[in-house]
């Protein structure tokens, strides 16, 4: 028995393992399908602390193999000691999976008792999705390496201007139940429902996959985005302050003649208040070339004496944005009291930043509407949707030198796809270091640059006009879709004697 759990465990471990495979930088998005599968087979038939290990040793395999760049940031750019770093990592790495281990204990405690099928096809996957969404939205979220992502590149990715990601993490659970219920099943009908759903799903996504719910206007607007290339270890630096401004001068000098200049996060990086003159001879001259600019810089509320990571906008143009998401332990101190006094051990720049107001006005330049987000705050579904609405363009600025060259560039450029299909809207994505894109509205990049090098990305982009059904209606639909496939699975259709 003990030979037979410790298999299991490690199945488990090995399915979250693999599973990151389906993610970017690989796309093997088979694996999305096949690793979920392989978890609800060794979840069948367990008992729920059974089922609670398997489910646990799962998310080990996935966050020890997906966010190890987290090891990364801390160690090299928040100059914590190996021996720390590796505790600090680990702890997160326990918390992530403690996210399948409960799914793995829900999934076992309450629909054990029930049919095969209702587990496969309703509890299964409205339990995924219930706790993706949990993992998401509590304690700041994490919304990295949600299965729907793994569909980013195939024909599924239409469900998610109607359903969002987590609609494709739930379609694709689906599928991944269906497949097991198919395999392990003797029942005719039940194979055949399962076969049939699955056929259903690809014949549906087809068309979806292939619609347009917002439309270009017929007026393209020119870009320029500079990836500065700013070493980690010099950007905050008081004494290259004035050598990292005159980097991204001479960078966009022979690009004034474009419509829109975005220079990634924090590009000048001196406190706004202090950089007053310098902001006025920006919009002088972005004016006078009838440009607009873009970038990102530290700013301040005199009012309230709160600091912020900031967009502005000069030249044809104007608006400023408080980035509403910061990181936490990265930007700002989350329980002061308990925490402040153990990150003192850190080296880590402008970690006092506030919180931006929920609501804050688009950005506007050229006559566009822009929904502006700083770096990570483009992976969260539910503040890109509602704050894109009326929008015709985002875009996203971004310092990813702090993960060095890992996979968490990747990872975050392809949840962006996501949120350019979610909402059918281009997207502009600047980085100090790279990955700099232009990504379209079916969420293909359409131009690129090479990283860690200083250059400068032009092209043409078609801001868009409408709205997807996702961001008329909210997530609602998926709710009320996951709730019924979870009451649905919780009745008893066994015949009573």
């Amino acid at each position: 028995m003990k030979s037979k759990n410790f298999l299991f465990a490690l199945l488990s471990f090995i399915a979250g393992g693999i599973f990151v495979l389906a993610f970017a930088p690989f796309h093997w998005y088979v694996i999305g399908f096949a690793a979920p599968a392989l978890l609800l087979y060794c979840w069948k038939n367990a008992t729920p602390a059974q089922a609670f290990w398997r489910g646990f040793f799962f998310g080990l395999g996935e966050f020890i193999m997906g966010t190890s760049w987290i090891y990364i940031s801390i160690h090299k750019f928040g100059n914590a000691t190996v021996l720390l770093a590796g505790f600090i990592t680990t702890l997160f790495i326990l918390f992530m999976s403690s996210y399948p281990a409960l799914q793995g204990y829900i999934f076992s405690q309450c629909f054990r008792h029930n049919t095969l099928w209702q587990r496969c096809l309703f509890a299964f996957p409205s339990t995924w999705v219930i706790f993706e969404i949990l993992r998401a939205y509590l304690f700041t979220g994490f919304p990295w390496l949600l299965l729907g992502y793994s569909q980013t590149r195939t024909i599924f990715n239409g469900f998610a201007p109607l359903l969002s990601v987590f609609g494709i993490s739930l379609i694709v659970s689906m599928m991944s139940g269906a497949l097991i219920l198919f395999i392990d099943t003797k029942a005719t009908t039940q194979r055949m429902i399962a076969a049939t759903l699955i056929l259903i799903f690809i014949t549906v996504s087809v068309p979806l996959h292939d619609a347009h719910w917002t439309h270009p206007t017929k007026r393209a607007l020119s870009v320029a985005l500079v990836q500065g290339n700013v070493p980690q270890s010099l950007k905050w630096d008081a004494n290259e302050a004035f050598n990292t401004i005159q980097k991204y001068l001479r960078a966009t000098q022979p690009y004034w003649n474009k419509q829109l200049i975005l220079w990634p996060e924090a590009a000048v990086p001196i406190l706004s208040t202090e950089a007053t003159a310098f902001i006025q001879e920006l919009h002088h001259k972005a004016k006078q070339h009838h440009s607009a600019l873009i970038f990102g810089i530290p700013g301040t509320n005199d009012q309230q004496n709160k600091f912020y990571n900031s967009i502005m906008t000069v030249g044809q143009g104007h608006g400023t944005y408080f980035k509403r998401h910061p990181v936490p332990f990265g930007e700002y101190i989350p329980l002061p009291s308990i925490f402040g006094a153990a990150m003192r051990y850190f080296d880590i720049p402008m970690s006092n930043l506030s919180k931006g107001p929920k609501k804050q006005p688009l950005l506007q330049a050229q006559g566009i509407k822009i929904a502006p987000f700083v770096c990570y705050e483009i992976t969260y579904p539910n503040e890109v949707i509602p704050y894109s609405k009326g929008s015709q363009l985002l875009v996203t600025v971004n310092d990813d030198s702090w993960f060095g060259d890992s996979f968490a560039q990747p990872q975050q450029i392809q949840m962006a796809k996501m949120r350019a299909i979610e909402t059918g809207r281009p997207i502009l994505y600047v980085s100090n270091t790279g990955i700099t894109a232009i990504i379209g509205t079916h969420g293909k990049i359409v131009r690129q640059i090479p990283e860690n090098r200083l250059l400068v990305l032009t092209g043409e982009v078609h801001p868009t006009m409408g709205n997807t059904p996702l961001m008329i209606y909210k997530f609602y639909p998926l709710y009320s879709i996951v709730v019924l496939l979870f009451i649905a699975g919780l009745y008893n259709y066994r015949k009573k004697p």
